[in-house]
């Protein structure tokens, strides 16, 4: 160590100054984030001791991809919590266990406090470092000490003031090094709001409310949009059964942004894990060829065999077909060699 390290950590602290050699910032772990598809864009998934911001407009499926998040951390940290603070009082629990969360080890808070003290619980719950995810569903619920207490509806609220709120708060947990220590990873909803007197050509434009000071602390912001809807029948006789889920990374600190991914969600089963592990796995060659897939390992290059022959198979269809009687008669070997050769090379 330097003399000048030495010098800096004695007048300030043992944490207060590091070399980059260290490896203190290079080593970014992550959380999957429950899709294979959502986590390619991401180059890897959630960053852990990191903020999370998911935005876009109603029944967009924000708190979809929220609980996709949790139920994959309760699958792979069962010694951690997870905590949901329901702000807007729409958290459904039959559709959290549809997209695999164990609604029965999940934390769920309903606060009738102001924004202050939510931030509190939020705070308390970071230096604990027991959990895995906390999600704020949504910001935009948050509503100040002064604005809730006043009784006369025809005073006008003080201008900014969530704005500021949110700023000091972000100071306070994530400028003052509370997240990064806890391990969390902490994930904040917007919704998007028209935005008042502006105009373009190609529509209304949008906005997300509370100021910027979200958006500036946060690692990886997705803008979540509907996609396609699955239906049967048309006309009045139409029955959905699905709909896909449209993200894009329009921020990112711990990989290239600007990447998309779409999530296809079904109102009965949640997520086609094995459909979205075949399309994942040709999209990264680890199902390689065109008509004719072949099971290999990009990164070595070696291909996958059983019994002295090759693994591949005619199409997408023949693949998926032989993944599922895998899983039906065999255990599930096949799905699991496919998924941890996916998870080597979207992880590194």
């Amino acid at each position: 160590m330097s003399d000048i390290v030495q010098a800096f950590r004695k007048e300030f602290g043992e944490t207060s100054i590091f070399r980059l050699g260290e490896g203190r910032l290079a080593d970014i772990e992550v959380r999957s984030s429950g899709s294979l598809m959502l986590d390619l864009a991401l180059g890897g998934g959630w960053a852990k001791g990191r903020l999370v911001l998911l935005s876009g407009p109603e029944k967009s499926g924000k708190s979809s991809v929220a609980c996709l998040a949790i139920a994959e951390a309760q699958q792979a940290e069962p010694e951690k919590e997870n905590a949901v603070i329901d702000l807007e009082n729409s958290f459904n629990p039959k559709w959290a266990e549809t997209l695999g969360v164990d609604t029965s080890k999940l934390l769920v808070s309903q606060p009738d406090c102001p924004a202050e003290k939510v931030y509190d619980m939020i705070e308390y719950m970071l230096k604990s470092g027991r959990f895995a995810y906390i999600v704020l569903d949504s910001a935009d619920g948050l509503v100040p000490k002064d604005e809730l207490e006043e009784t006369d509806w025809e005073k006008e609220s003080r201008v900014g003031g969530t704005s500021k709120l949110n700023a000091k708060a972000m100071r306070k947990l994530i400028n003052s090094g509370v997240l990064a220590k806890s391990g969390t990873t902490l994930i904040i909803i917007q919704q998007l709001r028209d935005k008042i007197g502006g105009f373009s050509a190609y529509g209304t434009p949008t906005v997300t409310g509370g100021g910027r000071s979200i958006k500036h602390a946060s690692t990886t912001t997705v803008e979540v949009s509907i996609g396609d809807l699955f239906k049967k029948g048309t006309g009045f006789s139409a029955k959905y059964f699905g709909q896909q889920i449209r993200t894009k990374v329009t921020k990112n600190k711990i990989a290239p942004p600007f990447r998309t991914a779409t999530v296809d969600v079904y109102y009965d089963e949640g997520v086609d894990r094995v459909s979205e592990l075949v399309a994942v796995a040709k999209e990264i060659n680890v199902l390689h060829g065109t008509s004719w897939l072949t099971l290999m390992n990009p990164i070595t290059g070696e291909v996958m065999q059983e019994d002295g022959k090759d693994l591949k198979w005619n199409g997408t269809t023949k693949a998926r077909e032989a993944i599922m009687d895998s899983i039906e008669n065999g255990g599930g070997e096949l799905y699991t060699k496919i998924l941890d050769i996916v998870n080597e090379v979207i992880r590194g």
